[in-house]
This record gives C-alpha cells, structure tokens and sequence, in this order.
C-alpha cells in the first residue's frame, strides 16, 4: 500500500465528513478506502467520533496584519493630532496677523478738525489742498463724489448743468495717532485735485477737455475747455461736511506772468482765452 496515498486521504477525511470535498477529492477518498483496510477502519472512527469544536487561532499571517493595522492605526492617530496642533497655530496666527492688520491699517474719514483745505488758482486750473497734522503716509487718499446741483436742491449758479462736488479724505488713524507723538508739529499738505478744476477768473468749473496745440513761438500749448459750472465744493468727514467753496465766493488768483508773445508762462491758457488771443494777432 501506498503510505503516501494514505497520508493524502487522512488529509481528506476531515473534509469528507464535513461534507466539503471537491469531487476528484471524493472520488480519490472513496477508491482509496476500498483498497485500504486500515484507512476504512480510521475514517469509521472518525465519523464515529463527534468533532470538538474549538475556535480555530488566527493564522500567523492575520496576526502580522492585525498588528500592522493597529500600528498603522497609531501613527495615523498621531499624524492627525499633529496636523490639529499645526492647523490651529496656523489660524491663531492668522487671527492675531488679522487683528493687528485691523489696529494698525484701519481707514476712517478724516475729522474735520484735524485738517484744512484751500482753493487755489493758478492758470486756469484750481487747486484744493490740504492740510494735516499727521504724517504724510498716514494718509490713504480721497473719494469724488459729483452730484448734479439741481437734483439735490441746491443750485447756486442758475445753470441747468450745474454740479457739487464732494470729496471724502481717508487716513489710517492709529498710524497718525502714535506718529503725532513723535512729531506732534509736523503737516503735510495734499491736493485733492487732478486736473478735473479749472476757472475763468470768477468762477470755477469742471474740466470738459483738454487740447495740445503749437503756437508760432513753437512750445506746446495746453487748451482747456470749460464744462459744468461748479456750485459747491465740499468736504466729508463721516456724517459731516463743510463747504469750502459756494459759486460767487471770490477767488484768490494768483496772477501769472506772459511771455514776449503774451502767453502764460505755464503754457495753459482756456479755449477761449486762445480764440480771443488769436483774433488779436500772434
């Protein structure tokens, strides 16, 4: 007899009383049994003899993973608790960068009682400063704002066109307040204009245009057209506003000098001025 058959259908014999061999291993098991007397007698008292049950140990390779999981489990918990610290850290900063970014560049409108404005004329065009007792880059700029004059039920001029301006100047205020305590006399003047004012001795209007001619003397002339008259000028300084001009009020011109031609030295002269000069003769 062959022992190595008989080891192979001991291997089955298991499995046959469970009912779960495959069908050559059946087949394998039964014709061995016929031929083997002492493998018959085995596989009887096998079927004879009740089966304990027992739970079967996990096999070493479900083990090596189970711990691998759970190792892996670990450094994943870890992992994450450290990305928690540094998300946290990363937006308290950000909250403390925040709250410092709000301290120190916080924008408000001027109050009126730490700055003063001007209207000046010299050439055609007019200039509005300002004056202030902060540092010049405390300052952050100024708004525009131009409303149509009889809209607002205030219309000075007796023009249907006619305009108000208001201007809303900005500074950073905690910059300006520990600046003062350095340099409490210091001011810095601005202007708020930009080439937008002109006038024609009397009054002052809005720039409609502006045009480079050459005279016969050579040097580029600047032209400019008058528009909308200019009923008020303002400033605005939260819910409070002062008017700085009202049409009619007098203006400070500041006279200029002409050339050998009779052209202003600052080479911009209003359309009409031109016209007259030309009619008269280079």
């Amino acid at each position: 007899m062959n022992h190595h058959d008989c080891d192979i259908a001991r291997d089955l014999m298991p499995l046959a009383i469970d009912e779960v061999c495959s069908e050559g291993s059946q087949r394998f098991l039964d014709n061995h049994l016929q031929e083997c007397p002492p493998c018959q007698r085995m596989y009887e008292r096998m079927k004879a003899t009740p089966m304990p049950v027992m739970n079967p140990l996990p096999a070493q390779e479900d083990q090596a993973l189970h711990q691998s999981l759970q190792h892996l489990g670990k450094r994943f918990r870890a992992l994450w608790i450290a990305l928690a610290v540094l998300a946290g850290a990363f937006l308290l900063l950000l909250v403390v960068a925040g709250v410092n970014q709000i301290t120190w560049n916080w924008v408000t409108d001027i109050p009126l009682d730490q700055y003063s404005t001007r209207v000046q004329c010299a050439s055609p065009f007019v200039s509005l400063t300002m004056s202030a007792n902060f540092l010049a880059q405390d300052y952050v700029g100024h708004s525009l704002d131009i409303l149509v004059a009889d809209e607002s039920d205030v219309n000075h001029t007796g023009q249907s066109n006619a305009v108000i301006l208001i201007y809303t100047l900005e500074y950073y205020p905690r910059q300006a307040k520990n600046s003062a305590i350095h340099l409490p006399d210091y001011t810095f003047t601005t202007g708020l204009t930009e080439n937008e004012l002109c006038h024609d001795g009397s009054h002052i209007y809005l720039v409609d245009g502006m045009e480079g001619v050459i005279p016969s003397d050579g040097m580029q002339l600047m032209l400019l057209d008058i528009g909308s008259p200019v009923s008020e000028i303002r400033v605005r300084a939260g819910n409070k506003e002062a008017t700085i001009y009202t049409w009619g009020d007098p203006l400070n011109v500041y006279p200029e000098s002409l050339c050998e031609n009779g052209l202003p030295a600052s080479r911009v002269m209003l359309r009409e001025d031109y016209e007259t000069w030309l009619s008269t003769g280079e």
